[in-house]
């Protein structure tokens, strides 16, 4: 295998502010299958930052050669909390197996890429417009609202790392003749109590001469769960929110357009439950997506659409992306997934939606003098986030203009993560007075204390 890439060491400061060597692996692959080059590599790097600190990080370069982290025989990536074990192939669905290791409950998962293929108009639907699928409406074509297989199972590696402890799975997918791609990485980092599955979907290809587009999906299938034809979704990354296929809470409804009249924005998650064995999977993703559950067990989310006709709701073209060379453009997505008792684990729903809405910040430049590093630590106090509440709290510093700041606070627990012992209280009074407090260390009259 040729390589474009280097082998690296990784620096964090000391206690005397000097350069410590940190643990880091490098995982490479590539990214598509029958190719002979590496094209991407991962540097993990296991280092803890304080909240509203700065840590500096060092990446040198030690060999021209790579020395990345070697592929192993296993097929699980776990940790003390769960693991992911890859079993076999059935047809195009890659076939795993989930374990929670706190309530001991296992169940079998089917992975794969899915596609509808879209509605082009003038279906003669009665009552309507006859529009074809586009930016704004999904619609599957009639008499063929059925999903098809994307493409076809190729291989899967598996990488363990030494240093940062962090397991891998990469699954390749590729289908020659319809030149159809992807990849799905599954991570799963140390004590983590949910897996990250990416997946990296190459553009995807149409035919200009028939005119037809293709709508594709992600699907995690839970064999023999029973979700009894319910799902819950959250409202704008809010409440969770009721949903029962085929249902409207305030009248009857009927449709003959069931996968698109069961589609609901995702803003972070999506779940279902089986009441049997209370066990629940949540889906939570990095980016508002819409997504269903059209069969009890079976969770979709829309991956990416490329379209061949305006559904004529005012864009005024077809959702049609190309990169520079006019082909799809591809689209990579990170999946946060966890399979729990949710009578005995707390839902990390709330914490994945918080490192995915406010992450860390990252900025690289040339290496610095020591004089640099010390003078660019962090001076920013720590007030405006020191608190004593413990639940889901999400706090946004907006500057108004000088010497003024709006600070916006929000609570996003929510109960069908379960009820607390006790309901958090925010002592939003003492907040402010706190803050206060750090910006007049000596004042001439607290008017907090009154």
């Amino acid at each position: 295998m040729k390589a474009s890439a280097a082998t690296y060491k990784t620096y964090g400061r000391g206690a005397d502010n000097s350069w410590v060597e940190i643990p880091s692996d490098l995982m490479c692959y590539t990214s598509h299958y029958d190719c002979d080059f590496i094209h991407s590599c991962d540097l993990f790097i296991k280092t803890e930052v304080n909240g509203l600190d700065m840590s500096h990080i060092m990446v040198e370069a030690t060999a021209a050669e790579v020395s990345a982290v070697a592929k192993t025989e296993s097929r699980m990536v776990e940790n003390s909390n769960m693991s992911v074990e890859y079993t076999r192939q059935e047809d195009e669905r890659s076939m795993f197996t989930v374990t929670d290791k706190i309530s001991g409950v296992s169940s079998d998962m089917a992975f794969s890429l899915k596609t509808y293929n879209p509605a082009t108009g003038n279906d003669d639907y009665s009552d309507t417009d006859n529009v074809a699928s586009g930016a704004y409406i999904f619609k599957p074509k009639r008499g063929d609202m059925l999903k098809a297989p994307y493409t076809d199972f190729v291989n899967i590696e598996t990488y363990n790392t030494t240093n940062t402890g962090i397991v891998q799975h990469v699954i390749y997918y590729s289908d020659a003749i319809n030149a159809r791609s992807y990849i799905g990485i599954i991570h799963m980092k140390p004590n983590a109590t949910t897996v990250e599955w990416e997946v990296q979907l190459h553009g995807i290809p149409v035919s200009k001469t028939d005119k037809l587009g293709k709508e594709v999906v992600v699907n995690w299938e839970m064999m023999n769960f029973n979700s009894s034809n319910t799902f819950y979704t959250d409202s704008n990354g809010l409440e969770m929110q009721k949903r029962v296929l085929n249902q409207r809470p305030d009248f009857t409804y009927t449709t003959d357009e069931m996968a698109s009249s069961n589609y609901y924005p995702i803003n972070s998650a999506i779940a279902i439950r089986n009441l049997d064995n209370n066990m629940q999977l949540t889906v939570m993703n990095d980016r508002s997506q819409g997504g269903a559950v059209l069969e009890d067990g079976s969770i979709e989310i829309m991956q990416n659409r490329r379209l061949l006709h305006d559904d004529g709701r005012g864009v005024g073209e077809p959702l049609d992306e190309v990169d520079a060379a006019g082909e799809g453009i591809e689209v990579n997505t990170r999946y946060f997934l966890q399979y729990f008792d949710f009578t005995k684990t707390a839902s990390n729903q709330r914490a994945v939606q918080r490192m995915i809405d406010e992450p860390i910040a990252f900025f690289v430049s040339k290496v610095a003098s020591t004089e640099e590093l010390t003078l660019g630590e962090s001076s920013v106090s720590a007030a405006a986030y020191d608190t004593e509440f413990v639940g889901d709290l999400k706090i946004h510093l907006i500057p108004e203009g000088r010497n003024k700041i709006l600070i916006r606070v929000e609570n996003i627990a929510d109960l069908f993560d379960g009820a607390p012992a006790a309901t958090p209280q925010f002592d939003i009074r003492s907040y402010a007075c706190s803050l206060y407090d750090a910006a007049n260390p000596t004042p001439a009259a607290n008017a907090c204390d009154v």
